[in-house]
């Protein structure tokens, strides 16, 4: 077991590596490293400064290597911590950036004032789906530690469900009014919405709130140090420690000059004490550490430095770190000697462990060290030659040729059927055939016994049909030829002296023929004579 010492000094080593990393109304992203010193005090050193966006850095958010940045220039920019380089920048919103959420290593949620929810794949950073979630604009999310469910606010006084799983919303609450932030408890059990200087506590179980804090003064920060204590701060000076189950207050502290705008943990080896951060307005940065034995007692402040900026957003990068290699030096020391007492010599001890169940077994002709695979064979040895080309003796879909025991045949049933005067491999069709054999030549070319719109010629009986629809144009009875005469009612008619084509108008006369000569040169009758 470690003894308590040993737990403080490898939380100090944890410590050696922590940054903590700030976004400023200047537009700057500040990184500060922090250190133990020997007398259990920690100092910060500037680490890096960034000046890419092109408006005040409202949110940052940080994931294993990557560090998200969002401003008032609408733009998210994405970091490496490891190599120090921007990698790339996010241009999906067209507002302010409100909130940055990740959730473990897979997805990044953003939202922004133009009231839309953006869900992008960490590594590739595609925009996977974009929620549409209040009117007027998001001002926090958080997503429930399953990853299954997760909570929004915005400036329509709304509180939104939202099913992750099936990418949409689950059901709305109405809030009197807008909500400032939403946080959910680690254990997933209750959930806590910030509206000015109120705190709403709701049980998830329930569904409704079950008990209210007023803090007297805005809540600007709020963070989970235990499972049901919070550390909250405001636009006062002070930060409290609050136990929502026992509805306590447990201890407040005088911290900053002016209003804290951020507070974060960092994990600690040691289970007696953690490290709380807060930045504030005034510039500064400040690590305090709270015993959580006597948790009513004010924590001591370990460190603090002044950025000499106005801090919005803050955030801690913890980079991953390896067991030391003393300390697996002694591990593997440890195993080997206790596996040399028992069997003798490490050597020994090597031999043994091949001689466990092998997967492959070992070559029996020559007993050396290459395998040979015993599985159980898709493809069987050659019976013939016994060599390792194997031969196929799966059912057979298409079975062997039995006069040459060769190439296979198809035995499925044909579709086109052997010829049987010739037996040869040139099948004939047999379906039914659209279009018969001719019955005098018995060719294959076959003569269409379909309906035939134009049925043959009975003199010549050839294949010219002769349309025997109902004539437009009737035949003429005197020649019997196709020339049709029109029977349609002339408005010429004929002549009936010459019968001709060419028609006499009779149409009443305005001008009456001549009685005399009945000639076409009419008389006026116009006037009665006398």
């Amino acid at each position: 077991k470690q003894t308590m010492a040993e737990c403080e000094a490898a939380g100090h080593m944890a410590a050696r590596n922590v940054e903590i990393i700030v976004g400023t109304y200047e537009e700057f992203i500040i990184g500060y490293q922090l250190t133990v010193q020997k007398d259990g005090k920690v100092s910060l050193t500037q680490s890096f400064t960034d000046h890419s966006h092109t408006g005040s850095v409202r949110k940052i958010a940080i994931s294993g290597k990557f560090l998200i940045s969002g401003g008032s220039d609408e733009i998210l920019r994405i970091f490496n911590l490891s190599s120090r380089f921007e990698v790339g920048t996010i241009m999906e919103h067209k507002g302010t950036i409100t909130d940055l959420v990740f959730h473990g290593s897979q997805y990044l949620f953003s939202t922004a004032e133009d009231g839309n929810i953006c869900i992008f794949s960490r590594g590739k950073w595609e925009c996977e789906k974009t929620l549409k979630a209040h009117v007027g604009g998001v001002t926090s999310f958080a997503v429930h530690p399953t990853g299954k469910l997760a909570l929004s606010v915005g400036k329509d006084k709304s509180l939104r469900t939202w099913n992750l799983i099936k990418g949409r919303r689950a059901f709305i609450t109405n809030l009197k009014t807008v909500a400032d932030s939403v946080h959910w408890s680690p254990p997933g059990t209750h959930y806590l919405v910030v509206k000015g200087s109120c705190v709403d506590v709701y049980e998830v179980s329930l569904g409704q709130v079950v008990h209210s804090v007023d803090f007297k003064e805005k809540v600007t920060s709020l963070i989970f140090i235990m499972d049901d204590i919070i550390a909250v701060g405001g636009d006062g000076k002070n930060i409290c420690l609050y136990d929502i189950t026992t509805k306590l207050e447990l201890v407040q502290w005088d911290a900053h000059t002016m209003r804290i705008k951020s507070l974060r943990v960092i994990p600690r080896v040691a289970t007696e004490d953690l490290w709380l951060v807060s930045a504030s307005s005034d510039g500064t940065i400040k690590v305090w550490n709270i015993e959580l034995l006597s948790l009513s007692s004010a924590p001591k402040l370990l460190g603090e430095v002044n950025t000499s900026c106005r801090i919005i957003c803050m955030d801690i990068y913890l980079p991953q770190q390896k067991m030391p290699v003393s300390n697996v030096e002694k591990a593997v020391g440890y195993e080997l000697e206790n596996k040399t007492q028992a069997n003798g010599s490490s050597e020994e001890s090597v031999k043994q462990k091949k001689k466990k169940k092998l997967k492959k077994p070992l070559n029996q002709e020559t007993n050396e060290g290459l395998p040979i695979k015993k599985k159980k064979l898709k493809k069987p040895l050659n019976q013939e030659t016994n060599e390792g080309l194997p031969i196929k003796k799966k059912k057979l879909k298409k079975p062997l040729n039995q006069e040459t025991n060769g190439l296979p045949i198809k035995k499925k049933k044909l579709k086109e059927p052997l010829n049987q005067e010739t037996n040869e491999e040139s099948p004939v069709k047999k379906k039914k055939l659209k279009k018969p054999l001719n019955q005098e030549t018995n060719e294959e070319s076959p003569v269409k016994k379909k309906k035939l719109k134009k049925p043959l010629n009975q003199e010549t009986n050839e294949e010219s049909p002769v349309k025997k629809k109902k004539l437009k144009k009737p035949l003429n009875q005197e020649t019997n030829e196709e020339s049709p005469v029109k029977k349609k009612k002339l408005k010429k008619p004929l002549n009936q002296e010459t019968n001709e084509e060419s028609p006499v108008k009779k149409k009443k006369l305005k001008k009456p023929l001549n009685q005399e000569t009945n000639e076409g040169s009419p008389v006026k009758k116009k006037n009665k004579l006398l």
